[in-house]
């Protein structure tokens, strides 16, 4: 490059001086980064008094009353030799104006490119873990689910840098038991609260979990309706041995029994079974949940291990009041309390790990029909829709007093799901748009769990 002191400089001191010169300068330098080369031209539209009369001056034209000037590179070389600073180089001039390195835009993308294999590259040489491995390959290509990370590499250092070490650092640590997130962002960040939903780091850290997540094709990754963000991060969390809450999150049990791996051996721990000897419930949290190995019917006839489900509060409740008085011992029964939580899941997991039959009873709307495609496509095998068909819901309807209709905006959901084992259902309730609820069915729940 000429020195400041050469025609190059001279004409690019003279070019910025006239703010005549402004657009077209500005204009003629996009061009060259957008081309790679000194082609083209390019138009002034609603040109200035001042543009004008420089642009008039300079090329020798008559610019008077029009809307708009096209140039062409051609005609700024011929005009710039006519001047004083002829034989000066197009493109240090376009240097010495712009004041910064001139590079076209495919230069600036190879550049970036450069940098941003660099940055990667980095850390998976720092991080020898498979998650980190997977996260930060998806991250180079740009894949889906890694909006976040995009985000945050484009912020630049020091930001970048931090968010990345901390969401590495939490990947590569990822615990085998199950720990509470506090104490583990304390432990990986020495910062309880660095991986808050709220959080730049908890953020970036849920998006590559989700993606972690969805690679490895489990089952509760499957696209449905959730009750919440919240409640969709809690279980994602969740899947890697993270809790959020575990005290509050919990299930109602009876006539269950549980069991808790110790030294390679499942030990029955004797309070679940004398709950089920002296007729009591237990609303277990997901703290203890997820300490035990499986979960068993307190009673168990010879060749059944059926256990019942219902996220109705009161269906349990009318159901337990029964056996208690008829002084019966307690059904295996599991109450939700609604959509299925954290805890809902745990007690779940740890009766297909006990090999039990699920039967599950929901309500006939599209909601209730959703948590039964949820609970199928996580154990096709183990889990049998419990008084679910269209004659049930007929009963329903007949049993019920006031008919509660759904809307379209709620149908809409019944489009979410897949399985199989509901589609007549799906249909029934797409044509009838009548909701149906547990408790006109509660007579008949109770009759089948005396057989």
């Amino acid at each position: 490059m000429n020195t400041p002191g050469t025609a190059a400089a001279a004409a690019a001191a003279y070019f910025r001086s006239r703010r005549g010169f402004d657009r077209l300068l500005t204009l003629f330098i996009k061009k060259y980064q957008s081309l790679g080369r000194l082609a083209g031209r390019i138009t002034l539209t609603k040109p200035s008094p001042e543009e004008v009369q420089a642009l008039a001056a300079f090329f020798r034209l008559n610019c008077d009353n029009k809307s708009s000037i096209t140039i062409s590179f051609a005609q700024f070389a011929a005009a710039l030799e006519q001047t004083r600073f002829a034989g000066a180089d197009i493109l240090d001039i376009f240097k010495y104006y712009s004041r910064a390195q001139l590079m076209t835009n495919q230069e600036m993308s190879t550049q970036a490119e450069t940098a941003r294999c660099h940055f990667i590259n980095t850390f998976i040489s720092q991080y020898n873990n498979r998650h980190c491995h997977t996260w930060l390959n998806a991250v180079y290509h740009k894949a889906s689910g890694t909006r976040r990370a995009q985000a945050a590499y484009e912020r630049g250092a020091p930001e970048n840098q931090n968010l990345f070490t901390i969401t590495l650092q939490a990947l590569s640590s990822l615990p085998e038991s199950y720990e509470r997130l506090p104490l583990f962002a304390g432990r990986i960040a020495g910062n309880p609260h660095a991986l808050d939903t709220t959080a730049p780091a908890g953020r970036l850290f849920l998006e590559a979990l989700k993606l972690l997540s969805q690679q490895s094709c489990r089952p509760e990754t499957k696209q449905v309706s959730l009750p919440s963000p919240a409640e969709e991060e809690a279980e994602l969390l969740y899947s890697f041995h993270l809790l959020r809450d575990d005290l509050l999150n919990f299930v109602t049990c009876s006539g269950l029994t549980a069991f808790k791996e110790t030294a390679g051996n499942n030990r029955e721990l004797p309070y679940w079974r004398e709950a089920w000897h002296t007729g009591a419930i237990l609303n277990v949290p997901l703290r203890e949940l997820v300490t035990l190995s499986q979960l068993l019917p307190a009673r168990l006839p010879p060749g059944r291990k059926n256990v019942y489900i219902v996220e109705n509060s009161g269906v349990c409740s009318t159901i337990i009041d029964y056996f208690t008085g008829k002084s019966l011992p307690l059904p295996p029964l599991l109450c939700t309390h609604g959509n299925f939580k954290l805890a809902s899941w745990a007690a779940i997991d740890r009766l297909i790990a006990g090999d039990c039959l699920l039967h599950y009873s929901g309500d006939f709307d599209p909601e209730g029909l959703l948590m039964a495609d949820r609970l199928l496509s996580r154990h096709p095998r183990q889990v049998k829709l419990w008084r679910y068909s269209a004659a049930d819901y007929a009963n329903c309807l007949k049993n019920t007093g006031e008919i509660t209709a759904i809307s379209e905006s709620r149908c809409k959901k019944l489009a979410a799901i897949t399985s199989p084992v509901l589609a007549d259902m799906v249909q029934v309730l797409r044509s009838a748009k009548q909701a149906g609820y547990q408790e006109a069915l509660v007579t008949t729940l109770i009759q089948d769990m005396l057989l």
